[in-house]
């Protein structure tokens, strides 16, 4: 089957012309028949989404525990130093304290 595009080019591969749903369709059952990668998903084009932060508890832990032990500088994700700082109060405090911190390590 021969087509013709916008600029009049004649084109003989239905792969050109396929757009849409069913071309998204294909090669999602093509990754299901992959072996999983590395991280456990099929799909390379589409990985995986990042985990969420932290509980601002959890975080806040985190950092507790890392300056008893004689940590300054303590290289948290910022989705979780987010999470202390929506959080407020103390949480917010500490995240503001820590990231100053890491500023100046870095600086």
């Amino acid at each position: 089957m021969s087509s013709t595009n916008e600029h009049g080019h004649r084109s003989n591969n239905p792969a050109q012309h396929d757009h849409g749903l069913a071309a998204a369709t294909r090669r999602r059952e093509a990754a299901r028949r992959l072996p999983p990668l590395a991280d456990g998903h099929h799909d390379p084009l589409h990985p995986q989404p990042s985990p969420a932060p932290m509980h601002p508890d959890a975080t806040a832990a985190t950092i507790a525990h890392l300056r008893a032990l004689g940590f300054g500088w303590i290289p948290l994700p910022h989705p979780d130093l987010r999470a202390m700082w929506r959080a407020g109060g103390a949480h917010a405090r500490l995240a503001a304290e820590q990231a100053e911190l890491n500023a100046r390590h870095i600086a």
